[in-house]
């Protein structure tokens, strides 16, 4: 039990997964362009490992292996479809479908929580750099809706 809500079936905790096992591979991709300062954004890849852990922490072990794989191969099919785009453009379209589910109560992030941290930390490193990416915020948008139909054709973020 987190926060009030318990998380009991395989579809809720991935949906815990999803959002930041994405964003921890664009996070990775972000870093390996930054080179020497990859290291800048370690904060917020320790931060985004610890919400998978939380997402996981009450269930047994063979069940982790098993919601751990399905997460594994629906975020890495979800992030296919940003293959081609920038990496900025990657994240804007994580973070803009990530606040769309919540704006629709489809998820709730914790105010208190290691995701809730991390995605305050990514949000100061785009504020940075966002006159650059600025231009790029409809095609996040685009990107974002394509994920938002992929992830729910496989049954996820459903509208509650």
């Amino acid at each position: 039990m987190k926060g009030g809500v318990v998380y009991t079936t395989n579809r809720q905790i991935i949906e815990r997964l999803l959002i930041p096992a994405m964003m921890q591979a664009v996070l990775l991709g972000m870093q390996k362009s930054l080179a020497d300062d990859g290291g800048l954004l370690d904060p917020i890849k320790v931060l985004l490992t610890a919400a998978m852990k939380e997402a996981v922490a009450d269930i047994l072990p063979d069940r982790v292996e098993k919601v751990m794989r399905r997460a594994k191969r629906v975020s890495t099919q979800a992030l296919t479809l940003l293959s081609n785009k920038v990496m900025g453009v990657q994240y804007l379209s994580i973070a803009r479908l990530t606040a769309d589910l919540a704006a629709e109560e489809v998820i709730v992030v914790g105010a208190e929580s290691s995701f809730a941290e991390a995605w305050d930390l990514m949000a100061e490193v785009i504020g940075l750099g966002w006159d650059k990416l600025e231009d790029q915020e409809g095609a996040a948008l685009t990107a974002a809706i394509e994920m938002r139909l992929y992830l729910n054709s496989q049954g996820f973020y459903l509208s509650r």
